[in-house]
C-alpha cells in the first residue's frame, strides 16, 4: 500500500516520523546496537525517506509538544475542579483499547487529548495543507510508528470523519519502514541531511522523552512548573500508596486561570507493561489504587520501557540492554536540545497565535480531542460484548 501511494503522481506523500522509532531505524538498515549512536541522526532519516518517494516529512516530537499544552491545561481544570482522578493517559492506544474493552468505568478518568500521531493528523490535513497550498483529499498520510497498536488506533470509531476518511491513512511500524528503505535501494551509507517540513518539523527535548516511560509525565509537570513560575523538579518515585504503587509529588504554585492565585500538590505516577498495568486496573477499579494518597495524574505505557520496547521495533536478539540504550539515546536528545519545554517552542506559540487560537479552544478541541467508547473483547471459551 505505502508503494503505491508513493508511485501515483496524483497523491501527496506525508510521513511523520515518531520519537521511539527515529531511534531504532539505524538498528534496522545498519544493524547498529543502539549503544553505537551518540544520538539519532534525525535529519538522514529525513533524506532517506524524502528519497524513498515521500513529497513532505513532518515531526511528531512537534505533535508531543502540542499534546502537552493541551494535556496540561486538562489537568489543571480537574485541579480546579476536583476531578475526576486519577486523569490517565490518553498516547497509548493499548491501553485504552484494554480499558475500553474491560474497565469502561475508568474512561471518564481518560485525558481527552488525541495520541500525538492522531494530532499530527489533523494538522496535516488542515493546517498544513493551508498552509502549502494541498487539497487535503490528495493526502495520503503516512505514521512511522515504533508500535503494531498504531494500526488499529488510526482507525478508532470516533477518530473516523463523517466521509468515512481517516487523518492517517497507514501506518508503518521501524521494522516496515526498514523494508521500505531497503525496496527503495537507499543506501544508509551514502545518505545526507534533510530538515524536517514546516511549519510541523520543530519540537523540543519535552517531546522526545514520549519515547519512553515516564516522558509524558516529566513533559507536563516541566510546563506545568514553568508556567507556574517554578523550577523543574526531579521527579523520584520515592513513596507509595497505599496498595504499593511508587508515586511522586509535584508542588504547583500560583497557577491559575482567572481569580485568586492556588496553590496544588500534585500526586503523579508511571506503569509500563501490560503486567504492571493489569494489577493497577485491578486495583482503580476497586477504588483502593488512588484514594491513599488520591493520585492526580497516571501515565500508563504497554510495553516495558515505553515505545521505545514496542512491537514494531526490531526485536531480534532485543533485551533489557537494547531498550535501556534506546532510551539513552532520546535522553540525549532532551539535553541537547535547544528548548526542553513544550510551552517554549515556538513553533508551538506560532501554531496556537495563527491557527488554533489557544489552549482547548474550539477549534483545538475538535481537531485534538477525542471521545472514548466501550468495545466487545473475546475471552477463552466465550464472547463478552460491553454495550457501546
Amino acid at each position: 500500500m505505502a508503494l503505491t501511494a508513493l508511485d501515483n503522481p496524483r497523491l501527496v506523500t506525508v510521513l511523520q516520523i515518531s520519537p521511539a522509532a527515529r531511534v531504532s531505524v539505524p538498528e534496522c538498515v545498519q544493524g547498529l546496537h543502539p549503544s553505537g549512536l551518540q544520538s539519532p541522526d534525525v535529519r538522514r532519516l529525513v533524506w532517506a525517506s524524502r528519497h524513498a518517494g515521500f513529497t513532505h516529512v513532518v515531526d511528531t516530537n512537534f505533535a508531543a509538544d502540542i499534546h502537552v499544552m493541551e494535556l496540561s491545561v486538562e489537568l489543571f481544570q480537574r485541579l480546579e475542579r476536583g476531578g475526576p482522578f486519577p486523569m490517565l493517559t490518553s498516547c497509548c492506544p493499548a491501553w485504552v483499547d484494554l480499558l475500553e474493552s474491560r474497565y469502561p468505568r475508568l474512561l471518564p478518568n481518560v485525558c481527552t487529548c488525541k495520541s500525538p500521531m492522531m494530532m499530527m493528523g489533523a494538522l496535516v490535513k488542515t493546517h498544513f495543507a493551508e498552509r502549502r497550498g494541498i487539497d487535503p483529499s490528495r493526502i495520503f498520510h503516512v505514521a512511522l510508528m515504533p508500535c503494531t497498536a498504531k494500526k488499529k488506533e488510526r482507525r478508532r470509531r470516533q477518530l473516523i470523519r463523517a466521509d468515512g476518511s481517516t487523518d492517517v491513512d497507514l501506518v508503518l511500524t521501524t521494522k516496515e519502514f526498514a523494508q521500505l528503505l531497503a525496496h527503495r535501494k537507499i543506501n544508509w551509507n551514502a545518505v545526507e541531511e534533510s530538515a524536517f517540513d514546516e511549519p510541523l518539523g520543530q519540537s523540543t527535548g519535552a517531546a522526545a522523552i514520549f519515547g519512553v516511560a515516564g516522558g509524558v509525565l516529566e513533559a507536563t509537570l516541566r510546563t506545568m512548573r514553568h508556567q507556574a513560575g517554578e523550577e523543574p523538579q526531579q521527579l523520584g518515585f520515592t513513596r507509595r500508596t497505599a496498595c504499593g504503587m511508587p508515586y511522586a509529588s509535584v508542588q504547583l504554585h500560583g497557577l491559575t486561570e482567572s481569580g485568586p492565585r492556588r496553590s496544588f500538590t500534585v500526586n503523579v505516577a508511571g506503569i509500563h507493561g501490560l503486567g504492571s498495568a493489569g494489577r493497577f486496573l485491578a486495583t482503580a477499579a476497586a477504588s483502593k489504587a488512588c484514594s491513599d494518597p488520591p493520585l492526580h495524574l497516571v501515565e500508563v505505557m504497554s510495553c516495558v520501557g515505553g515505545c521505545v520496547g514496542g512491537g514494531g521495533q526490531p526485536t531480534r536478539g532485543v533485551g533489557a540492554d537494547v531498550v535501556h540504550a534506546r532510551a539513552a539515546a532520546i535522553a540525549g536528545v532532551d539535553h541537547t536540545a535547544v528548548w526542553r519545554l513544550s510551552c517554549c517552542c515556538p513553533a508551538v506559540h506560532r501554531l496556537y497565535n495563527n491557527f488554533l487560537g489557544a489552549t482547548r479552544s474550539p477549534l483545538a478541541l475538535q481537531l485534538l480531542h477525542t471521545s472514548y467508547g466501550t468495545t466487545t473483547h473475546i475471552t477463552l471459551g466465550s464472547t463478552n460484548t460491553v454495550k457501546k
